[in-house]
C-alpha cells in the first residue's frame, strides 16, 4: 500500500486584497489553481475548479485525470456565464494523483493548464515536471529572450491557455513512476516569481516534514516581496508497505501520526490525519477538518449554541422592560403606533471531510443561480490577472 505525507499553505501575500489561490489535499490527490477574473471571479474559479476534479475523478487512470481537469474547465465556463460579475473569470490548474497505467502499474498522473507548476525532488536532483502555458515561456522556448529576461518582462502575466476562458482546453497530462522518497511540490506563480529554484530546493532538502517545508516557503516567498498569492502543497511518497485495504484511488492512504518512537523520520504529524486540508485564504498553515462532506465546501464560520441564543433571549426580555418602563413614565392618553420588525439570521459552517475530497475555500453558493444574459467571455488567448 502507497503512502503520503502532505503538507499544505498559503498566504494573501502583500500587495493583494483577496487570496484567489485555492488547494486541494485528498487521499492520492493534491492540486493548486490560481483564480483570476477580479472581485470574486479569480476565487470563485479555483474553488469551483478543484471542486469539480475531486468529485469528477471516476477511474484510477491517467486518462480519467485529464477528463477530471477537462470537467473543471466546463464547470468554470458554465458557471462565469450565470453571473455577470463572473463573466471573464478563469484559473490555473496543476494536479497530481495516484493512478494506474495501462499495465495496472501504480504511477503519479500529473495534469497541467496555465502557469501553476509542479516540481519533484528525486535522488537529490529538482526539476519542474510541467510546462507554463504562458507567453513569456513561450518566448523563451523561442528563443527570443532568456528565463532571467522572462522573470521581469512586462508580459509575464498574460497567459496563453487557462481553465473557464472556452468552453474546450487542452490539458497536459505526464506520468512518472512511483518512487519511495520522491517529493513533489505544487505551487502558484507567487512562490516562483520570488524565490529562485535554488532556494525553493534548499528548503525541501532541508526540513523533513512536508508541513513545515510548506511553511517555510510561503513565509520566505512573501518576505521576498509578496507581489501575489503565494500557495504550496507538498506530496511524500513514503514505503511501500506492501497488500493493504483498498481506500482512496486505487488503494492509498494519507499518512497518519505516529507516537515518535515509532516515526524515527518525524514524518507523521497532525497535519498528515486521514482527512483532507481545507484552504483558508487568511491563514498560512491549514489544519485538517473533520465534518461531514457537502455538495461544495466554504470556508467555516462559528456556530451558534444554545447559550448564545439564551444570551441574546435574556437581552431581549431586558431591554423590553426598560421601553415598557419609559413608554409608561409618559402616559398613555396619546395613541401611539409603532411598527415592529424581526429578522432571523443562520449560520452555517461547511467543509469536505471525506477521505478523498477536499475543496478551497471561498466556494461558490450550492444554491442554483438563476441565469442571466452574461457578458461574452474574455478573450480566450491571452487572459491575465
Amino acid at each position: 500500500m502507497i503512502r503520503f505525507a502532505h503538507g499544505a499553505a498559503t498566504d494573501v501575500g502583500r500587495v493583494r486584497s483577496g487570496n484567489e489561490d485555492s488547494f486541494l489535499v485528498a487521499e492520492a490527490l493534491f492540486a493548486v489553481a490560481d483564480g483570476m477574473g477580479g472581485h470574486r471571479g479569480g476565487e470563485v474559479a479555483s474553488a469551483t475548479a478543484l471542486e469539480t476534479l475531486r468529485i469528477s475523478i471516476l477511474e484510477p487512470n491517467a486518462e480519467a485525470l485529464r477528463a477530471a481537469a477537462e470537467a473543471a474547465n466546463r464547470a468554470v465556463f458554465d458557471q462565469s456565464l450565470t453571473d455577470p460579475e463572473l463573466a471573464g473569470m478563469g484559473t490555473t490548474l496543476c494536479g497530481i494523483a495516484l493512478v494506474r497505467d495501462h499495465e495496472g502499474r501504480p504511477s503519479i498522473g500529473i495534469v497541467n493548464v496555465g502557469d501553476s507548476r509542479v516540481y519533484l525532488l528525486r535522488g537529490g536532483q529538482f526539476r519542474q515536471l510541467t510546462l507554463d502555458h504562458s507567453l513569456v515561456e513561450t518566448m523563451v522556448r523561442g528563443g527570443q529572450i532568456s528565463a532571467d529576461e522572462a522573470a521581469t518582462h512586462p508580459g509575464r502575466n498574460v497567459l496563453t491557455r487557462a481553465l473557464g476562458i472556452e468552453p474546450d482546453i487542452e490539458v497536459d497530462l505526464f506520468s512518472e513512476p512511483v518512487l519511495e522518497g520522491d517529493r513533489y511540490l505544487l505551487c502558484s506563480d507567487g512562490l516562483y516569481n520570488e524565490l529562485h529554484d535554488d532556494q525553493v530546493s534548499a528548503v525541501l532538502r532541508r526540513l523533513a516534514a512536508p508541513w513545515e517545508a510548506a511553511s517555510e516557503l510561503v513565509r520566505l516567498a512573501t518576505e521576498a516581496g509578496g507581489r501575489d498569492n503565494v500557495t504550496v502543497v507538498i506530496a511524500d511518497v513514503l514505503a511501500d508497505e506492501g497488500d493493504g485495504p483498498v481506500d482512496g484511488l486505487i488503494g492509498t492512504t494519507v499518512a497518519s501520526p505516529t507516537p515518535p518512537e515509532e516515526d524515527p523520520l518525524g514524518l507523521s504529524a497532525p497535519r498528515t490525519e486521514q482527512l483532507p486540508v481545507v484552504k483558508t485564504p487568511d491563514s498560512n498553515v491549514v489544519e485538517p477538518t473533520a465534518t461531514e462532506p457537502t455538495a461544495t465546501a466554504a470556508t467555516s464560520r462559528p456556530r451558534i449554541t444554545w447559550r448564545v441564543w439564551a444570551f441574546v433571549a435574556a437581552v431581549i426580555v431586558v431591554f423590553g422592560v426598560a421601553i415598557g418602563a419609559v413608554l409608561a413614565s409618559r402616559g398613555g392618553d396619546e395613541p401611539r403606533r409603532t411598527t415592529t420588525s424581526t429578522s432571523s439570521s443562520s449560520s452555517s459552517s461547511s467543509s469536505t471531510s471525506s477521505s478523498t475530497t477536499t475543496a478551497a475555500a471561498g466556494e461558490p453558493s450550492t444554491s442554483a443561480p438563476t441565469p442571466t444574459q452574461a457578458p461574452a467571455p474574455a478573450a480566450p488567448a491571452q487572459p491575465t490577472r
